[in-house]
Formats: C-alpha cells, sequence, structure tokens
C-alpha cells in the first residue's frame, strides 16, 4: 500500500482531522466514503472508491 492509502491509515492522519475539527464533523454530518466510524469515539479511513461518486467537485457530504 502507497501514497494516499497508506497515509489515511496513518497516526499523523487521524491527528490532523481531529485538530482540524474534522472528525467532530463527520459525526455531525458522516463520514466520508474512505472513512467509518469505530468504537471508542475512533475511525479508521482507506482506499477511496473509484467510480466517481463526486459530482461538481463536491464531496456527497458536504453541506447544502
Amino acid at each position: 500500500m502507497t501514497g494516499p492509502e497508506c497515509y489515511r491509515r496513518s497516526a499523523g492522519f487521524k491527528h490532523a482531522i481531529r485538530e482540524s475539527g474534522m472528525h467532530d464533523y463527520w459525526q455531525a454530518r458522516g463520514y466520508p466514503e474512505m472513512c467509518r466510524p469505530l468504537d471508542n469515539d475512533d475511525f479508521e479511513c482507506g482506499q477511496a472508491p473509484t467510480g466517481g461518486a463526486r459530482t461538481e467537485g463536491r464531496s456527497p457530504h458536504a453541506p447544502g
């Protein structure tokens, strides 16, 4: 495993997501397709799905 998938599984990625407030946002609005919640207020992320679930450059979980 290399590139983005490897980084998304790293402790550094989890730290950055928590520090930025993104984890709180995901808990309130939904996780991106490559991530999922775990027990004890934790989460994991892996490989992004293929097939282009995004439209017009926006995440399907973006508000509005």
